[in-house]
C-alpha cells in the first residue's frame, strides 16, 4: 500500500488538484470535486491506519479522504470560492482489500504472496516515515506561498491606491496652478488698464 501513499501525496502535491468541474462560458473555475480513486480488491493492510497517517501528515484541514462502504454516494462539489483541502479524494469500498478478505478466512493468500506482502511492507516503512515527513514540509511551503500570494494582492492593491492617491493630487496641483495663472492673468490686464487710463489722462 505504500504505492497508494504515493499517488495521494502526488495529489497533494499536484497544482491542479483537486479538479473542478466546467465553469459557465467554458471557464475552468467551475465547482470543485473530490478525485474518485477506485483501490479496493488490491493487498493494502491496514487500510484504516493509512487513512490515519496520510490526514495527520497533511495537517487539520489539508487533507479529506472520503470511504464510502458502497459505491457512494461521493462527496456534494463546492464552490469555486469555498476553502478545500489541498487533497481530497473519494474512496469507494476501500475497506475491501484481498488481505482483509484472507483473514476472514475467505481467499486465503498464497506463502509466496503472504512474504512478498511483508517484504514490501519492511522496504516501505521508512519511506512511509519520509514521505510524511515530506507531506508536512509540503502543506507549510503551500501555506507559506498562499500568504505570500496574499501579502502580494495587499501590496498591490496599496500600490494602485497609492497611485491613484498622487494622481489626484497632480492633478489638483495642475488645478490650483491653473486657477494662479488665470489670477496673474488678470492682474495684468488690470495693470494694463490702469495704465493705458492713466496715459489717456
Amino acid at each position: 500500500h505504500g504505492g497508494v501513499e504515493e499517488v495521494l501525496r502526488c495529489l497533494y502535491n499536484h497544482p491542479g488538484h483537486p479538479p473542478r468541474l466546467p465553469g459557465s462560458m467554458g471557464t475552468s473555475s467551475g465547482p470543485i470535486f473530490p478525485l474518485r480513486l477506485d483501490v479496493h480488491n488490491n493487498l493494502i493492510q491496514d487500510h484504516e491506519g493509512l487513512i490515519r497517517r496520510v490526514e495527520s501528515s497533511g495537517g487539520t484541514g489539508a487533507v479529506q479522504l472520503c470511504v464510502t462502504v458502497g459505491d457512494g454516494p461521493a462527496p456534494t462539489p463546492v464552490e469555486a470560492n469555498r476553502p478545500v483541502p489541498y487533497l481530497w479524494v473519494f474512496l469507494p469500498r476501500f475497506a475491501e482489500q484481498l488481505q482483509a478478505a484472507a483473514q476472514a478466512g475467505q481467499h486465503p493468500p498464497p506463502p509466496q504472496q503472504k512474504r512478498a506482502s511483508e517484504r514490501h511492507e519492511k522496504h516501505h516503512k521508512k519511506d512511509r516515515e519520509k514521505e510524511g515527513r515530506e507531506m508536512e514540509k509540503d502543506r507549510k511551503e503551500k501555506d507559506k506561498g498562499s500568504k505570500d500570494m496574499k501579502e502580494k494582492s495587499l501590496r498591490e492593491a496599496k500600490d494602485g491606491k497609492d497611485a491613484k492617491v498622487k494622481i489626484e493630487k497632480r492633478g489638483k496641483e495642475r488645478d490650483k496652478e491653473k486657477e494662479r495663472d488665470k489670477d496673474r492673468d488678470k492682474e495684468k490686464k488690470k495693470k494694463k488698464k490702469k495704465k493705458k487710463e492713466l496715459c489717456g489722462d
